[in-house]
């Protein structure tokens, strides 16, 4: 029977673990590309009539897999950012437009500091002349000053957000970077000879998380992807790097 040949064209899915627990942190679902690179040196030795290639030696092997996800989760950015993600009330910066009614209107939130809500006549924006209010919580009073005819105002302040169900926050910090971890990809490679997909795994070891990323908003094209670098590393008890394994479902 010939050997079998696989067609590879199905994305993985991602799952990463922390090298120290072997607790799953992060599981990937949606990507657009998974993508592993192999690479090493070689160093030649020549000689005789033209120089030719006698024998050469292999270095500096590395590997390299990418991944690129449709969408991004918190987990992911905290993975990324080296950061967990938080759930403590944060300072969240508002602006709205009011409308003003025998002087005076309300805002939807209650400013951190009354001396921080800077307010506008809505015609003319920021560049415009400086109107006359007085702040107090959420209630603004003695507006004045607005152009002819004009009833809204807007108004720029920081507030308090304690929702706390629902508000998540990841930072970018000047000391902290990604860590190392070991992941396992699985997806489906296709049996040349009876058309069948069957599970494949890729195990790599340890990985290290690379820094740099980017996040880009435009109007239009496809909406924003998210590359994850991740530079394959050594193992620090052995020398198996990755593992590509085939197998059928169960024992």
């Amino acid at each position: 029977m010939a050997e079998a040949k696989f067609g590879v064209k199905e994305v993985m899915n991602v799952t990463f673990y922390d090298l120290t627990t072997f607790k799953p942190v992060l599981y990937v679902d949606t990507l657009k590309l998974s993508n592993l690179e192999n690479t090493a040196e070689e160093s030649l030795a020549r000689g005789g009539w033209g120089n030719p290639i006698l024998l050469t030696w292999d270095y500096n092997r590395e590997a390299n897999f990418t991944v690129q996800d449709a969408l991004i989760s918190f987990d992911g950015l905290a993975l990324m950012t080296g950061n967990p993600v938080t759930n403590t009330a944060e300072t969240v910066y508002k602006r709205e437009v009011l409308t003003v009614a025998e002087s005076a209107t309300t805002l939807t939130e209650t400013p951190t500091d009354d001396d921080k809500v800077f307010i506008y006549d809505f015609e003319e924006g920021i560049a415009g002349d400086v109107i006359t209010y007085t702040v107090s919580g959420t209630a603004v009073t003695g507006v004045s000053g607005l152009s002819i005819g004009n009833t809204k105002v807007v108004a720029y302040y920081p507030y308090e957000n304690s929702n706390t169900d629902t508000l998540q926050t990841v930072t970018i910090s000047s000391d902290n970077f990604p860590g190392y971890y070991k992941i396992v990809g699985d997806t489906l490679i296709r049996n040349a000879n009876t058309g069948i997909d069957e599970p494949f795994q890729l195990i790599v070891e340890r990985v290290k998380v690379q820094p740099g990323f980017t996040l880009t908003m435009q109007a239009e094209g496809d909406p924003s992807v998210f590359d994850m670098n991740l530079k394959v590393m050594r193992p620090i008890d052995g020398t198996t790097m990755i593992k590509m394994i085939k197998y059928t479902e169960g024992s």
